[in-house]
């Protein structure tokens, strides 16, 4: 009896801390990819933490490319009106998270960057350098795309940093390609958390 009562906690307290912690998760349900529900991170002597808002998925031709996660700062700050505007205006911190569920070639990857920029910028100087930052993609790969106050853009691909520059401008550009009108995936799931 008292076997059986100590099997029954244990199980019990199991499934509560895999409920707690797949709650703290946000998933992509249509890749079944996890973000954690919060980041942290250090730029430059300040720290950084970050609450996420929401997941989506990038589809070309009904077949899925990468799960993105969307963070920001200050996610009280941008609740109410145009959310995706405020969110293009904030001068918080913002992050957002790509897993790859595909391998796409550089040269794919890059031009889908120029396409999609080139919709929100004519900096053409800004976009090629932006775009030299990546390259080929391998299913599983995660890649950070972050601005920060000021204006500063940073990449990171599976935890190595690539590149930074800064121009407040540019930055609301790459934010748009996912949070302005003609989003290259479904934005309202980018901010599904902020209600």
């Amino acid at each position: 009896m008292s076997f059986k009562f100590n099997i029954w906690v244990l199980l019990t307290l199991f499934t509560l801390t895999c409920g707690f912690c797949s709650a703290q998760d946000m998933t992509d349900s249509s890749t079944g990819k996890s973000f954690p529900a919060k980041v942290s991170f250090d730029f430059e002597g300040e720290q950084y933490n970050l609450s996420g808002t929401g997941v989506s998925t990038r589809k070309k031709f009904f077949v899925k490319v990468y799960s993105v996660a969307s963070y920001i700062e200050d996610p009280d700050s941008v609740k109410g009106g145009d959310v995706f505007d405020n969110i293009l205006n904030s001068k918080g911190a913002k992050q957002l998270s790509f897993q790859w569920v595909r391998n796409v070639p550089q040269n794919k990857v890059r031009q889908g960057y120029r396409d999609a920029l080139g919709k929100h910028t004519s900096n053409a100087a800004h976009i090629v350098e932006f775009t030299d930052f990546f390259g080929d993609v391998k299913s599983g790969d995660k890649h950070t795309i972050r601005w920060l106050p000021g204006g500063t853009i940073t990449v990171s691909i599976n935890g190595e940093e690539k590149g930074k520059m800064q121009n407040e401008e540019f930055a609301k550009a790459v934010w748009s390609v996912w949070f302005g009108s003609g989003s290259v995936v479904k934005r309202d799931r980018l901010v599904s958390l902020l209600k």
